[in-house]
């Protein structure tokens, strides 16, 4: 109705924060590489003029390198772009001045992660500093809200006591999502209809019958006929097929809020050969902070369901499924499926 009638959106559904803390995560499960660099004494990350497209090359659009000390964290702007390549998080001329004295730019993109593939990965966190002063200032529970569904429950939920402190936002950035851009047409009316129908919803039919527990799965890599679809398909004769270097094969489930599981349930095939499972590790918490949650052995000659994870008492944000170890050290084949879990 808003956009009907030339109005703006509410600034609230529209919050953007000021500043972001990144600090940088090695995901040590993917196989890939990415646009950040281990140096000597910490992460090189390369910047970028615009992100790129793909209409031009990383390279051409590359305007230099900034250096995070190790142990240090990333400061950014809270825009964000998405794109084929990834996700992309915006830095301002002060931000970048910060790591590189006299730049010319006056903002700058970093991919933040890589839909393909993995290496370093920037996570959002609390600043030490700030949360340090709210722990002796609040209480160690005490987090300000920095989303914009956090910020909308704010602004219009009732609610008892002292109404918790709102990170400050970044004026030039909302008032880029509160109004249609004036470029836009019918055209464009169009492509957002089939940009949506391709990718809306599209996750929760794949998932099947755990999409009342899973947000989301990614997987190390995965053939093109079996992809991580045929994981949650309920098909028998379907299953997913990894498509990484030797040791790197995962499966990472993204959990929805609450979600405690019961049974965590995989179907293997000792008819697969090379492709059968002799060893799989659960890990689960942050997904910068993983810890072990299962390790065990895969009967060679199993030809059916197998329980790797049950019995938990805690909400786990991603479960990651390591396929340790199998008989060739080739991509294995694997079927998922979820049972008895509550919320």
């Amino acid at each position: 109705a808003a956009f009907r009638s030339g109005q703006p959106l509410p600034a609230a559904l529209c919050y953007v924060p000021a500043e972001v803390h990144y600090k940088i995560c090695k995901d040590t499960s993917s196989s890939g590489g990415s646009s950040a660099v281990a140096g000597g004494r910490g992460t090189l990350l390369t910047v970028h003029e615009v992100p790129s497209d793909g209409r031009q090359s990383q390279k051409k659009l590359s305007r230099g390198v900034i250096e995070v000390k190790k142990g240090g964290c990333l400061l950014a702007t809270g825009e964000e772009y998405c794109n084929s390549y990834g996700l992309w998080v915006k830095l301002n001329k002060k931000q970048l001045e910060e790591f590189a004295s006299g730049c010319d730019l006056e903002e700058g993109w970093i991919l933040q992660c890589n839909h393909s593939e993995g290496g370093y990965r920037l996570v959002p966190v609390e600043s030490p500093d700030r949360t340090q002063r709210q722990q002796l200032l609040f209480g160690v529970d005490y987090k300000p809200v920095s989303s914009w569904e956090q910020v909308v429950d704010m602004s219009y939920s009732l609610r008892l006591g002292v109404k918790r402190k709102i990170v400050e936002q970044d004026d030039d950035a909302v008032q880029k999502l509160r109004f249609v851009p004036p470029t836009w047409n019918y055209e464009c009316d169009e492509d957002l209809v089939h940009f949506l129908f391709d990718h809306i919803g599209k996750e929760d039919e794949n998932l099947g019958r755990i999409k009342q527990y899973v947000d989301s799965i990614d997987v190390s890599s995965f053939m093109e006929e079996c992809n991580v679809g045929c994981l949650t398909d309920n098909y028998n004769d379907t299953y997913w097929e990894s498509d990484g270097s030797q040791g790197q094969h995962w499966i990472r489930l993204h959990m929805k809020k609450g979600t405690i599981v019961k049974k965590l349930i995989l179907t293997v095939n000792a008819t697969d050969d090379n492709y059968m499972p002799k060893r799989i590790a659960v890990y689960g918490g942050e997904l910068e902070n993983l810890k072990k949650l299962s390790d065990l052995p895969i009967d060679e000659n199993l030809i059916g369901d197998v329980c790797v994870l049950e019995d938990m008492t805690t909400h786990q944000p991603v479960i990651e499924i390591r396929i340790v170890e199998c008989r060739g050290w080739v991509s294995e084949k694997t079927n998922a499926s979820g049972e008895d879990r509550k919320s």
